[in-house]
């Protein structure tokens, strides 16, 4: 039997899975896959995304801290495949590169801040972080969030490719979160069968997933709004 022909598994992909296709299907994302998002918005969505997955980054020593030793050594994984070496480049330099494609500079990055949207979904992570058990990011960045973006990146890097002519040094950050966020959102699955065995760790993190999508599409809408061309702001 797969994992998620177990009960909880499959309520958590049932409740979970329309909150990460409201988030796929944002008219950010929407525009972005017919080629109509204004540069504007994509460059102010890779700068506020490189803030929030270096803040996750951050916060992962955390998790890893009360894990038990299978789990600390999954997030081990994923922390060294985030921050690179043995010659492999980072995925924030990655996505520096990409945003350099579409007319950003490093300094922008640098220099940036995150939006309120944003920092509210930062906020809410280091909650979840800091004051969760080991479940809480199991569910929140493994499961729901990089669950996401599995399904979502194929989408945009179709569209980065046909409509915004994205090189391929370009889309190589995009490209190589197809095999890594779906093993880390497989593992996110595996934590979660394994030890949310109890109704209530079950019931929290299928909470926690949810609000986690919330707070990221309300900080995708915040990038849509506040990066809008004035044109658009003002037929808004």
């Amino acid at each position: 039997m797969s994992l998620m022909q177990t009960p909880f598994l499959k309520r958590l992909a049932d409740e979970v899975s329309p909150l990460q296709d409201r988030v796929i299907f944002h008219p950010l994302f929407s525009e972005l896959y017919e080629g109509k998002l204004s540069l504007e918005q994509l460059r102010g969505y890779t700068v506020q995304a490189c803030l929030w997955k270096t803040y996750v980054n951050d916060l992962l020593p955390v998790a890893m801290e009360k894990s038990p030793p299978d789990v600390r050594d999954l997030t081990a994984k994923n922390l060294a495949m985030e921050v690179g070496g043995s010659g492999q480049p980072s995925h924030t330099e990655l996505l520096m590169r990409f945003g350099e494609e579409i007319g950003l500079s490093r300094e922008a990055f640098r220099r940036a801040s995150p939006i309120l949207e944003v920092g509210t979904f930062c906020s809410f992570l280091a909650r979840v972080f800091y004051e969760e058990d080991f479940l809480g990011p199991a569910a929140v960045s493994n499961y729901a969030l990089e669950g996401l973006l599995v399904k979502k990146y194929p989408r945009i890097i179709r569209a980065l490719r046909e409509h915004y002519l994205v090189s391929p040094r370009g889309l190589e950050f995009w490209e190589i979160h197809l095999e890594a966020d779906a093993e880390h959102s497989s593992d996110g699955e595996k934590i979660l069968a394994r030890y949310a065995t109890t109704e209530d760790q079950q019931a929290r993190a299928i909470s926690l997933a949810k609000l986690a999508l919330q707070y990221r599409f309300g900080a995708v809408n915040g990038c849509y709004h506040r990066y809008a061309p004035s044109s658009q702001m003002s037929a808004a």
